[in-house]
């Protein structure tokens, strides 16, 4: 720090990121803390957070201007594929953070972002936004083209309506069904779309008759449980352990499990629900275990 002489500036929203980003490089190591050392303050009253004020233009601007300079010190000092990791970082990061809040901004904020971000991403390429959920590239795909009217419907569905709208299947691919022209393969989902993610909950848990009962409900987002059939859902019991992923295809203690319509949950999930045990026999042998849920769905 003191070799290099970096300094906060003074007066600037982020000022964090064009010092400690820059820092890591030119650091000959870096060391992790796997301890929780920072956390965030839920303000309720009194002034607010940078957080909170994402959709002022001091906040716009000075995030803006900590990319450039970052970008502009990797460009100059670093090779070329840390650039390009640094440029998805942003797609990913520092401009969803106000492309998501457009619905709330001014005018003059809308115009800034759009400019700024469509040049960003002109200079970046095609591919920069490759890596990052269909919505996330639907929403870059408006924004290269300057259609902030189609941005802003899209920004209102996601919050409304996204992972309640099923999904288009195409041979045998999922296509997000949103409200927007744009190229197919900018609406391909896969396994980092919420869309197909699990949603799974444990209600209960408990000892009934000697065995260890479960209760909850699992459905895959957008393609739900409303009816028996909808789905196939199994919960498995594996080992801590290394190798977790290699054990949880090859090994798990398959779970009885029956389906539950569950009159709480809104219809389109309601067949979600699930019983499952475990005998006690089997429960000594596994000692302490992590639970899974496996969906079938679609």
């Amino acid at each position: 720090w003191d070799a290099r002489e970096l300094r906060f500036p003074d007066g600037r929203l982020h000022e964090d990121i064009p010092v400690v980003l820059p820092a890591h490089f030119q650091a000959a190591s870096v060391d992790v803390v796997g301890a929780p050392v920072y956390r965030y303050r839920v303000r309720d009253a009194g002034a607010p957070s940078i957080t909170q004020r994402r959709h002022e233009m001091r906040a716009l601007r000075d995030r803006l201007a900590a990319v450039e300079h970052v970008h502009g010190y990797i460009r100059a000092h670093e090779p070329a594929r840390q650039r390009r990791r640094y440029e998805r970082s942003v797609v990913r990061h520092d401009l969803r953070y106000h492309l998501d809040l457009l619905h709330e901004a001014s005018d003059e904020y809308r115009t800034l972002f759009m400019d700024w971000a469509a040049a960003f991403l002109h200079a970046a390429g095609a591919r920069v936004c490759h890596e990052l959920p269909a919505i996330d590239r639907a929403k870059y795909h408006l924004v290269r083209r300057g259609r902030l009217a189609e941005l802003l419907e899209l920004l209102e569905f996601q919050r409304e309506a996204a992972l309640r709208t099923a999904p288009v299947r195409r041979r045998g691919r999922y296509y997000g069904d949103y409200p927007l022209r744009v190229p197919r393969s900018a609406l391909r989902l896969g396994r980092r779309d919420q869309e197909l993610a699990l949603t799974a909950h444990l209600d209960w848990i408990g000892v009934e008759n000697g065995r260890l009962r479960l209760t909850g409900h699992a459905y895959v987002n957008a393609l739900g449980a409303g009816s028996p059939d909808a789905q196939r859902l199994e919960i498995a019991a594996v080992r801590p352990g290394g190798r977790r992923a290699l054990r949880m295809r090859l090994a798990p203690t398959r779970l009885a499990t029956m389906p539950v319509r569950r009159r709480d949950l809104e219809p389109r999930v309601q067949w979600s629900g699930f019983r499952a045990s475990i005998g006690p026999t089997a429960l000594i042998e596994h000692g302490n275990c992590e639970l899974f849920a496996y969906v079938s769905s679609g």
